[in-house]
């Protein structure tokens, strides 16, 4: 998703999500909450062209093994973020403070 079109700034898609769910590399754009959630456990697409992305592409091979240890650092950001139990607590917590404004 690119950042400075209309849908940039909106929620954090959910296939990065579960791309880092699984241990894979999250190679992303800086668009909507993605720098929130995963920091630098991820490869970021500094400038939207078609010659930045085939750049990045190319550096990667050079980049193995510090790739492999990001996407280990992003799933377990994903992991730490996204459980049902932190979600769960984090929702808990979200109706517990509507329920003392109202």
């Amino acid at each position: 998703r690119l950042s400075a079109g209309e849908m940039g700034a909106t929620s954090i898609p959910s296939k990065v999500v579960v791309y880092a769910q699984h241990g894979l590399l999250v190679l992303t754009t800086r668009a909507s909450y993605v720098p929130m959630l995963f920091c630098k456990e991820a490869l970021y697409l500094e400038e939207e062209s078609a010659q930045a992305l085939a750049a990045l592409l190319a550096s990667l091979p050079g980049l193995r093994e510090n790739l492999r240890n990001t996407a280990i650092r992003g799933r377990k950001r994903v992991l730490n973020a996204c459980a049902p139990e932190v979600v769960g607590r984090d929702i808990q917590r979200l109706l517990a403070n509507d329920i003392k404004d109202t």
